[in-house]
């Protein structure tokens, strides 16, 4: 090899192990207040380990000493990463600073997220009673957590384009409600539960993990709805009301309205004369009287025959041993 293949070579391991260290180093820690260097050790591998579960890692320096001041009176600035940023070169594009105060008998805990993403501080504190490692630490990843994916969302830069087919579908991200597909939703690194539901099909649920700065695209089809079990046929149906109490009724008061009919017609009254011509038979008052008791009962069976209803218990069973009591036929 030549000396100058060599050099060329040594120039491109230098410039790859410069763009590795840079990429791994993509944020930094900074801890102000009183601790003690166990203490500062713990918060700094909290912070650590909640970062990486969201896919960032803070390989930097923490900060400390001239660096720590400067960067704690840039938090007071209405753009702070615009005063942070000098001394963030090749440290990464956002920086996390703990501070831990004593307010009387607590522990306030408060904990900053400057990114370039944003440009804006995001903060958030929480007080730490009967503060041990193990209190500190719990409250370190709550808060942490909390402003690392509030940071990401608001930045836009790791997205999740959520379709689905048929589109129109309501989107739940991590349990919360996120609109309809098809949609683009800003979100966290890591993973994420997407449920989708329309009308007419089944829910369906995909987990997905979102990727720092990039945008994951997820399309999920959806499976019609099961049609629903059809209801079981009646079995053991009595039989439909009989007719034939309303047919009588109505043959019974057309015999009596006839007869009542004839009986006023074949009347005889006495002769005023005095001379009677054989027997007299007064029938029409009886005629009278059962014409309109047959006219009546002939009126009932009718109403009865007309409103009879075609129909009639019925008992049927259902899958799994039940029992249904209802009414079939047609009314």
């Amino acid at each position: 090899m030549t000396d100058r293949s060599s050099a060329l070579v040594a120039a491109i391991a230098v410039l790859l192990l410069v763009h590795a260290r840079t990429a791994s180093a993509d944020g930094a820690i900074l801890v102000l207040g009183k601790s003690t260097p166990q203490r500062h050790e713990l918060i700094v591998d909290s912070v650590k380990r909640v970062g990486g579960e969201v896919g960032w890692s803070f390989t930097a320096p923490v900060f400390s000493g001239a660096d720590g001041d400067v960067i704690a009176a840039c938090l007071a600035e209405d753009h702070p990463w615009k005063c942070v940023a000098p001394r963030m070169r090749g440290k990464g594009d956002r920086l996390v600073v703990v501070q831990i105060e004593l307010e009387r008998a607590d522990t306030v805990v408060t904990v900053h997220v400057v990114s370039a993403a944003t440009g804006a501080d995001t903060t958030s504190h929480q007080f730490c009673n009967a503060c041990n490692d193990e209190a500190l630490a719990q409250a370190l990843t709550d808060l942490t957590k909390e402003l690392l994916h509030d940071s990401a969302v608001r930045s836009g830069t790791t997205v999740l384009a959520i379709k689905s087919i048929p589109d129109k579908a309501w989107i739940s991200l991590d349990g919360k409600p996120a609109g309809a597909t098809n949609a683009t939703k800003a979100t966290y690194p890591g993973e994420h539960v997407i449920v989708l539901r329309h009308d007419g099909y089944e829910p369906a649920t995909q987990t997905v993990t979102a990727i720092d700065g990039k945008g994951v695209s997820v399309e999920i089809a959806l499976e019609p709805a099961k049609d629903l079990p059809s209801a079981p046929a009646p079995v053991g149906a009595a039989p439909a009301p009989s007719l034939l109490l309303p047919k009588i009724a109505v043959a019974t008061g057309g015999i009596a309205l006839l007869t009542g009919v004839l009986m006023i017609v074949f009347d005889g009254d006495p002769n005023p004369a005095g001379q009677q011509n054989g027997r007299i038979y007064n029938t029409a008052p009886a005629g009278v009287a059962i014409g309109i008791g047959g006219a009546l009962l002939m009126g009932a069976g009718v109403y009865l025959w007309r409103h009879t209803p075609k129909a009639a218990p019925a008992i049927g069973l259902l899958p799994g041993g039940g029992t249904v009591v209802g009414w079939s036929g047609q009314f």
